[in-house]
């Protein structure tokens, strides 16, 4: 059994209810849990008494609203005569482009309309498809709707008639592929459903992300029926544009490696670290090669590029960011840092690292892996601290329910990024991203404020906690199942019927999921890494079983 198969099954990997005592104290750097997006007075901020702290502190009020209109033109009007020295003076000149930046951060969104899928079905005359190019065309859920209840014989003959079709695109052979998944793994439609992915992703090359997926998928297919010589022709034709996934180049290796190429392997697995540093399967090929998953990265010798040479006029507002931050102002801080790297996106690496330093985790998290992933010679510890941040840590803590804090805040900053407004497309809410209706059956009340911190991390430990439960500790399966849903699952278990760990994950058919379930291992191994005294040299197996040795 390999290092990742002892991550994801040994039973260390499954006991993550651990005392509060195995976290580390926060440091004098992590954030109060009332830091972002907070409605604290600004005049409860005690300052230092000097000219810069009231000028912060003005431009603090006016951006959360406390300044009349009358105000805030006397202040740009000094601005364009007597205090031209004041550093807030530009940001002043832009204060309703800010505004609208303070609108979205305060403000608690909705959730988008839903909108209506019509189901879109074959026609068949004489034994002919004879609207297949209206299917070839369709997005996928359309078709999904379309063939949802269709026999597996029926599906056979469909699948015939478009492999037989040349033109592109071809979704329909996708959709078609989707659907006879269902049918695993009591029939043996591997290679069929591989040869309608591959023909999906040649027909892809306008999309390359779905090119990358369907091919990826398609090797996937031909690895469980053992076919890997045909693996491996497959999953070369990959061009990784998810600089997050690396599920292509880890199960390349895995067929080289099966057919006795160990040099071949050796050259992929390298390649994945060098290309997809980031990625959940990156961690899995460092234990692989003996390699720290990311260079450097222990490094504490700061960075000392603080101003932008490419974009100088973007330098005023950094500093901005720098005073507001300096005195307290963290919202303050956090809108001119997101303002700025929207307007100026050309900044140098070091400065946007700087810069990032400076915003709230939200667009810490968003920057700081592009940073990286294009210059990964500046991965410091300063820099993954920034990037796995800890806000509300100690809310985190009080509100675990028995769950690892840590694990609580790797699920948060893939669910929001910890923004505690955040809303998504199917009405999740809060930091943990609790849907009303689930809500609703765990609390027993019809309303609940899942934007408050504190019930949202609630909420979701004990889901969390609801699902290990669920699936025996197993913490992959309960991740999978808090985002998908538990009975969707225990559906996939049955159907991916396979003894590798990490070659189930990759099969689940949700692409959201099955990217969700990584990302969250991956956010766990690094809080885990840069925070926890208990396991300062841990590797993905030390991490997993630890707990259970304590």
């Amino acid at each position: 059994m390999n290092l990742f198969h002892q991550f994801v099954l040994g039973i260390g990997l499954f006991l993550i209810l651990a005392h509060c005592s195995t976290l580390s104290e926060p440091s004098p750097s992590t954030v109060p849990a009332d830091e972002f997006f907070s409605d604290r007075p600004p005049d409860s901020i005690a300052g230092d008494g000097s000219p810069l702290f009231t000028q912060a502190q003005t431009f603090d009020r006016m951006l959360r609203g406390k300044l009349t209109e009358k105000e805030q033109k006397t202040l740009v009007r000094n601005c364009l005569n007597s205090d031209k020295g004041n550093p807030f003076c530009p940001g002043f000149f832009q204060r309703e482009k800010l505004f609208r930046l303070v609108a979205d951060k305060l403000i608690n969104p909705s959730a988008p309309p839903k909108r209506e899928v019509v189901p879109l079905r074959p026609e068949l005359v004489n034994g002919q498809i004879v609207n297949l190019k209206t299917l070839r065309r369709s997005e996928m859920e359309p078709l999904i709707k379309g063939l949802s209840g269709t026999s597996e014989h029926d599906l056979l003959f469909l699948a015939q008639q478009t492999l037989r079709e040349a033109k592109c695109p071809n979704r329909f052979a996708v959709a078609i592929a989707a659907m006879l998944e269902d049918f695993l793994p009591t029939q043996n439609h591997h290679n069929l459903i591989s040869e309608l992915y591959q023909a999906g992703a040649r027909c892809a090359r306008r999309e390359p992300v779905d090119q990358e997926h369907y091919y990826t998928r398609a090797g996937l297919f031909l690895f469980w029926a053992r076919e890997y010589k045909k693996a491996v022709s497959v999953l070369r034709k990959v061009k990784p544009m998810d600089a997050f996934s690396g599920r292509a180049f880890y199960w390349l290796a895995q067929a080289q490696k099966s057919l006795g190429d160990k040099g071949a392997a050796e050259i992929t697995l390298t390649r994945l670290l060098a290309k997809q540093p980031l990625s959940f399967h990156s961690l899995v090929a460092s234990q692989e090669v003996g390699t720290e998953p990311l260079n450097g990265w222990r490094s504490t010798v700061p960075l000392k590029k603080t101003r932008s040479a490419r974009s100088p006029k973007a330098n005023v507002f950094i500093r901005q960011a720098e005073i507001l931050k300096r005195f307290g102002f963290d919202f303050s801080a956090a809108i001119i840092t997101e303002w700025t790297f929207k307007k100026y996106q050309r900044l140098e690496g070091e400065v946007r690292l700087h810069l990032a330093s400076l915003a709230d985790p939200p667009t810490a998290i968003t920057q700081i892996p592009a940073v990286l992933l294009a210059q990964p010679h500046l991965a410091n510890k300063f820099s993954l601290e920034q990037m796995y941040p800890r806000p509300f840590f100690e809310v985190f803590v009080r509100n675990n329910e028995g769950v690892d804090a840590y694990l609580l805040m790797a699920i948060a900053r893939k669910e929001s990024r910890f923004n505690p407004k955040a809303v998504s497309w199917a009405d999740a809410q809060g930091l943990m991203q609790i849907n009303p209706n689930t809500a609703k059956r765990m609390t027993g009340k019809d309303q609940t404020d899942l934007f408050n911190p504190q019930t949202s991390i609630e909420l979701g430990a004990r889901h969390i906690q609801m699902d290990l439960s669920r699936f025996d500790n197993r913490l992959p399966l309960a991740i999978a199942a808090y985002n998908a849903g538990d009975e969707v699952v225990s559906r996939w278990l049955k159907r991916f019927a396979v003894s590798d760990p990490l070659l189930f994950l990759d099969l689940i058919p949700y692409r959201e999921t099955r990217d969700y379930t990584g990302f969250v291992l991956s956010n766990y191994f690094w809080y885990r890494r840069l925070y926890s005294t208990d396991y300062p040299n841990q590797n993905l197996h030390s991490l997993m079983r630890s707990p259970l040795e304590k």
